[in-house]
């Protein structure tokens, strides 16, 4: 299989980081922000990002609960 594109090779993961880097890219220096920008779209950049950690955390909680079930491990181990 002959991918053009790097990302055509990324998991769910590593999508998810590189979609926080983009949208981080678009803030100020610790998440200001700019000079210029309105409120709304900084709200929705915020929004996004709170979405994207939210789907980050999902992802691990998802992989940790398969390799918990390879392991034979009960899964309320996982939430403790």
């Amino acid at each position: 299989m002959c991918l053009g594109y790097s990302s055509e090779a990324e998991d769910t993961c590593s999508r998810l980081w590189r979609k926080q880097r983009k949208l981080e890219a678009r803030l100020g220096e610790n998440g200001e922000r700019p000079q210029g920008m309105h409120q709304r779209t900084y709200e929705r950049i915020c929004a996004k990002l709170d979405a994207v950690e939210g789907a980050k955390d999902l992802d691990f909680l998802n992989g940790a609960a398969s390799l918990m079930r390879r392991l034979g491990m009960p899964l309320d181990e996982l939430l403790k």
